[in-house]
């Protein structure tokens, strides 16, 4: 007589150590959210520093651009760390669907890191934009 039991248990283990990779890597995505939130939050600090002084027409407009933009991504930033952590309530409270599920599960998780590595680069540059902005000569306006 054949006694699924073994394989089934397997199954079972190979699902929860799946379950524990999504969740851990989830984390870790929205420690680097968190990061990227607090480095935006500290860029914001020397855009006001440096909106202080008297500045031409064109710095106050690219200031302003920055600032925008700073906003933006800090509610992108937000909304990407919420769907995280709803994607992993999810795959928590539904591991016992996971055999009949996994291809969905396995679609949004690569939506989510899709997402991921587009707000990182975008995030990455804006930095950089900015750190190279307030790098660049400005005169001062009397």
């Amino acid at each position: 007589m054949n006694y699924p039991i073994p394989s089934l248990l397997n199954f079972t283990k190979m699902v929860l150590e799946e379950i524990s990779q999504l969740v851990a890597d989830c984390d870790a995505k929205r420690e680097n959210l968190t990061s990227h939130r607090e480095k935006i939050n500290s860029l914001q600090k020397e855009l006001l520093k440096f909106a202080a002084q008297s500045l031409p027409k064109d710095d106050l407009t690219d200031l302003e651009h920055y600032q925008n933009q700073f906003h933006i991504q800090l509610i992108n930033i937000h909304d990407l760390k919420h769907d995280l952590k709803l994607f992993q309530h999810r795959v928590k409270a539904n591991s016992h669907l996971m055999d009949d599920s996994r291809a969905d599960v396995k679609n949004e998780y690569e939506s989510l890191l899709s997402q991921f590595d587009t707000l990182e680069k975008l995030l990455t540059d804006l930095e950089g934009d900015f750190s190279d902005f307030l790098k660049k000569p400005h005169e001062a306006v009397a």
